[in-house]
């Protein structure tokens, strides 16, 4: 498998799927719009992998090669169906929240409407979405004695200071997003919510949903796309960069496992007994457990495990 570092940027960006504002969401559905793309590019991950994937898109503006393809033209229209409007589990009218209207949600709240609704879907059963409660922690336990089986996507929340990113999360940020099972980031600008496929190190490669389009047509598996929609589908013209200094500290990032063995493994990886401040997120082996009574004298004091 290509490593992202040596492909083109615009594989990188034209590979993703490219979701937009539209009557119903215009000015204040963006972060909803790039839940939308995060959620697409994962749940591609779990279809069709990234050896049958990215050649499609490799010298190739005309998308013959997508087109063409018969066995991967049924897993594709089976995954942009989940995003259909009205009807799917992913679309617009599913994520909004009816009780609170036209709200500008952030990436935490982008990432559970996401993971309730993956979670929920009868076409995915062998796909869980968990998306951490805890700022900057994963609990392995928690992930690992689920008891299900199958592909996993992970969304970490990560609130990386109150108005500003550090020097060292910074660097922690480009590391994780070349980690080969990252998915891309949910992040922001001065209230503007952005879908980051990639990091070159400063900055961030984003597609940007702040731009008024028509309602895509619906997807079902009789659908023939036309190369004009493959075009609105999968775009490098929305792509902008953002320099991780100037993002909103509020960040959900991606990460997409196709078996439980993988996942535990990554874990397994990455346990540390104690957070380090200079990391996104940390990966502890157990949720902490905190007593009710102020008399207990015999836990930990270090504030994570209180027994």
């Amino acid at each position: 498998m290509m490593a992202h570092s040596l492909l083109p940027l615009d594989v990188l960006a034209t590979s993703r799927f490219y979701f937009s504002y539209t009557l119903t969401d215009v000015g204040f559905g963006c972060m909803l719009r790039s839940a939308q793309m995060l959620a697409a590019s994962a749940l591609r991950k779990v279809l069709i992998s990234e050896d049958e994937w990215i050649p499609l898109f490799l010298g190739n503006y005309d998308f013959d090669k997508l087109r063409h393809n018969e066995v991967i033209m049924m897993r594709y229209k089976k995954l942009l169906s989940t995003f259909n409007h009205n009807t799917g589990s992913l679309g617009l009218l599913s994520l909004l929240d009816t009780r609170t209207g036209r709200s500008w949600y952030g990436p935490r709240t982008a990432a559970l409407k996401l993971a309730r609704a993956i979670n929920e879907d009868a076409d995915y059963p062998d796909v869980t979405a968990h998306a951490t409660l805890e700022n900057r922690f994963v609990f392995r336990d928690q992930l690992i004695n689920d008891g299900l089986e199958g592909a996993t996507i992970l969304l970490i929340t990560c609130r990386l200071g109150f108005d500003s990113i550090s020097k060292p999360l910074a660097s922690s940020i480009s590391q994780w997003m070349q980690d080969k099972y990252c998915g891309g980031m949910l992040c922001g600008t001065k209230g503007r919510g952005l879908y980051a496929f990639n990091c070159d190190g400063s900055h961030l490669h984003c597609l940007d949903p702040h731009v008024l389009r028509p309602e895509l047509p619906s997807i079902d598996e009789d659908y023939v796309f036309s190369h004009e929609h493959l075009c609105q589908i999968h775009t490098k013209e929305h792509h902008m960069e953002l320099p991780i200094q100037d993002m909103d500290p509020e960040v959900v990032i991606s990460f997409v496992f196709p078996d439980r063995v993988t996942l535990g493994n990554w874990l397994d990886s990455l346990v540390v007994e104690t957070p380090r401040d200079d990391d996104m997120f940390s990966v502890l082996e157990m949720a902490p457990h905190y007593s009710t009574d102020t008399n207990d004298e015999g836990g930990d004091t270090d504030g994570w495990s209180v027994l």
